[in-house]
């Protein structure tokens, strides 16, 4: 039974359209309007994740961010979408005491994103993360905004390996 959580994008929400193609791929979808900017946001979204039992998180630009530490608290397949790696000294995310090892990262990086560098973002997870957990793809034709083709695309085959 795929459970899946989505968070969407800092100024942004889920849209409908992302919605639908999130609910072919998963038994039960938990999808928050998240404010990004509220004093409490890392206690929100872990008691989101708690509550919602996922088994799977898919985020993207800063609910990619939020997906990667979420992912250490649950410990579950993750998919990120121009995740807003370069950024996380600014949200203060606290990791568990004890992490749950059984995440996985697997990471989609737009070449022509102008808002989140992907080198950058690889930097963070050189430093941060074993080698195992998780891998990434760089699309050379992908900006920040993601068109609902790549998107539908992208959780297709995300899916398929995760089953």
């Amino acid at each position: 039974m795929k459970k899946i959580l989505y968070l969407h994008g800092l100024d942004s929400y889920p849209s409908q359209e992302k919605l639908d193609i999130l609910k072919s791929f998963c038994d039960e979808l938990v999808a928050p309007f998240i404010e990004y900017r509220r004093p409490d946001l890392q206690e929100f979204l872990i008691e989101t994740a708690k509550i919602s039992n996922a088994n799977v998180i898919i985020g993207s630009s800063m609910g990619g961010l939020s997906g990667y530490f979420l992912a250490k608290y649950v410990g579950c397949q993750t998919l990120l979408f121009n995740p807003a790696l370069e950024r996380a000294d600014n949200y203060f995310f606290k990791l568990p005491e004890k992490i749950n090892d059984n995440y996985h990262y697997h990471i989609i990086l737009g070449a022509l994103d102008d808002i989140i560098n992907h080198q950058k973002s690889l930097e963070f997870l050189t430093k941060n993360e074993k080698e195992n957990k998780y891998n990434y793809v760089i699309l050379p034709n992908l900006a920040h905004r993601l068109d609902i083709e790549t998107f539908k695309n992208e959780i297709k085959n995300f899916m398929e390996k995760i089953e």
